[in-house]
């Protein structure tokens, strides 16, 4: 599930892949919206703290800097999927002042813990509407005018079909519960130590099982959900030495360079660039 802007230029991308090419996924986010819907295959997906087999049917809605991870368990299997991207401004720009968009995303992620499922006539009518986007030409002004109202009808219908199912339950599993734990505490200064004092694991299997878990280590992971924390924090108007203060980084050299490192810029370029 890896984002590919044809038009770096667009607030939205869409796919479609049936395939049975091994995957190496480890867990990562996104600034934007995902909206991904699971057709036939063998997957385990990991959300944050959440661990589930998809079914046919099944349908995922990932807000921005939501970690994930999608594993192929049976690559003989062809795995078929359609999903597509949209930014948040994207979302603003096309909400009413009866229906905010956004608020939409954000409030049924938030109910269904990102998961809902579809019945099958709603599954095979938002893969019709996917694939007559994706063939639809976009150059011209006029076709990209076509595209963006199908889009807009295409995001109309998906939130209307996404109606939240029962939530589902957090996993059991020690790094989900060390998830929770990074989470609750993400404005502290987390060291090995107060893991294994708090887990009751040294620290060693602690790491060895969260990078099998994930496929990142705890650091990384840490470091990621911090520099995210951060994007809100400078978004919602906070300075970036505030925002790293707020965000759990030790000192500003340190938030610096991991910031630029995840976002491709500094945090005060970041801030100039969304101001726009």
């Amino acid at each position: 599930m890896t984002p590919d802007f044809s038009d770096a230029s667009s607030p939205y991308a869409l796919h479609h892949i049936r395939s049975c090419t091994p995957m190496e996924e480890v867990f990562h986010s996104h600034p934007f919206f995902e909206f991904y819907f699971f057709l036939e295959g063998s997957t385990r997906l990991i959300v944050e703290d959440v661990d589930l087999h998809p079914r046919r049917g099944d349908g995922f809605l990932f807000p921005p800097g939501t970690m994930h991870r999608n594993m192929l368990l049976a690559p003989e299997k062809p795995y078929e999927r359609f999903y597509f991207y949209v930014t948040p401004s994207f979302l603003q720009e096309i909400s009413t002042q009866e229906w905010n968009l956004e608020d939409a995303a954000l409030s049924l992620a938030g109910k269904a813990r990102y998961h809902v499922h579809l019945m099958e006539a709603d599954l095979q009518d938002l893969r019709d509407a996917c694939d007559d986007l994706i063939s639809t030409p976009g150059a011209a002004p006029p076709d990209r005018l076509i595209r963006r109202g199908k889009m807009i009808i295409l995001l109309s219908r998906t939130l209307q079909a996404m109606s939240p199912s029962s939530p589902l339950p957090p996993s059991g599993h020690r790094s989900a519960r060390l998830i929770r734990y990074l989470h609750a505490h993400l404005r502290e200064d987390i060291t090995l130590t107060d893991l294994e004092e708090v887990f009751h694991v040294n620290q060693f299997t602690l790491l060895r099982d969260f990078k099998a878990y994930t496929g990142i280590s705890i650091h990384r992971y840490l470091t990621e959900c911090r520099v995210q924390e951060a994007r809100r924090c400078l978004l919602s108007g906070l300075s970036p030495a505030e925002a790293a203060a707020d965000c759990g980084f030790s000192d500003y050299t340190t938030f610096y360079r991991a910031f630029r490192a995840l976002e491709g810029c500094s945090p005060r370029a970041f801030m100039l660039r969304y101001r726009q």
